[in-house]
């Protein structure tokens, strides 16, 4: 049993591995055992890497149908314990078009917009026409906070010397997240950042 499974592990690691090389994508494969996804997910996140080379960023397609958010809680958690970034694509099926917009949903901290804002840009400029617009959104619940809020970010835009535009929402007769949940329907290509795990926070 041993033997068969030490073929089989060889086996997917070269069908993943020309599967990688057939997209043009450029990527270490290894595969460990682990009892399902999610632990297999945690176990990558502890152990993957190449000597001193690790990758800092973790990626993975996430269906919102299923009830995994236990789960999923707790490989944020696992990543951010171990300094890593997280991606999680709710729907991979965008294929966004030339002048179609790419939305980064920002509250103002800085402890995630650069991580957000490099990959926005690297989506733009990966699209033929790079005719995109990156839009770096942020609401307001009181209509006097708009321009400081609009000043700030054009701040941010200015000094990190990036192509966006600001886009300010104001929600002071709607709650925030529906506020951002309509004005994510004007672009394919989301981002929205998550609040940073406090200190004996539970994972609930």
């Amino acid at each position: 049993q041993r033997i068969k499974d030490k073929v089989r592990l060889k086996n997917l690691k070269i069908s993943v591995r020309n599967y990688l090389e057939n997209k043009s994508i450029k990527a270490m494969v290894n595969i460990l055992y682990a009892k399902d996804d999610w632990a297999g997910i945690q176990n990558l996140i502890n152990t993957y890497g190449f000597g001193p080379v690790k990758p800092n960023t973790i990626y993975f397609e996430f269906n919102s149908e299923k009830n995994h958010l236990s789960d999923l809680t707790k490989v944020i958690f696992q990543a951010s314990q171990n300094d890593k970034n997280i991606m999680i694509f709710i729907d991979n099926n965008y294929n966004i078009s030339e002048k179609e917009n790419i939305n980064v949903f920002w509250g103002g901290h800085k402890q995630n917009i650069g991580f957000m804002i490099a990959m926005a840009i690297m989506l733009q400029e990966e699209i033929n026409g790079q005719d995109n617009h990156v839009m770096i959104n942020s609401a307001v619940t009181e209509k006097e906070k708009k321009e400081i809020q609009m000043q700030y970010i054009s701040t941010f835009i200015d000094e990190a010397r990036i192509k966006a535009t600001p886009n300010i929402l104001l929600a002071n007769k709607t709650p925030v997240f529906e506020k951002l949940k309509a004005e994510s329907k004007k672009g394919k290509l989301n981002f929205l950042g998550l609040k940073a795990i406090e200190e004996n926070e539970s994972l609930e």
